[in-house]
């Protein structure tokens, strides 16, 4: 898997206020909240998620999560 991007948390007054993240981290967010916030393109991805049954079907899900995530 890939590295997690370094997050700092920002203090005032003792409390936290806000997090300065990457930007390449900002624009996954941002991708995310734009992707997750239209219904119908969620309700599509839904609808495209395999089943997945036995542990080597499983696993070969994974390795190939893994192979993409590393590219």
């Amino acid at each position: 898997m890939g590295e997690q991007p370094i997050t700092v948390a920002v203090i005032a007054h003792g409390e936290h206020v806000a997090d300065v993240v990457p930007s390449g981290e900002l624009d996954r967010l941002r991708e995310t909240v734009q992707v997750l916030s239209d219904s119908d393109l969620v309700r599509s991805l839904a609808d495209l998620t395999p089943e997945v049954r036995g542990r080597d079907a499983i696993r070969a899900l994974i390795t190939g999560r893994m192979a993409r995530e590393q590219q």
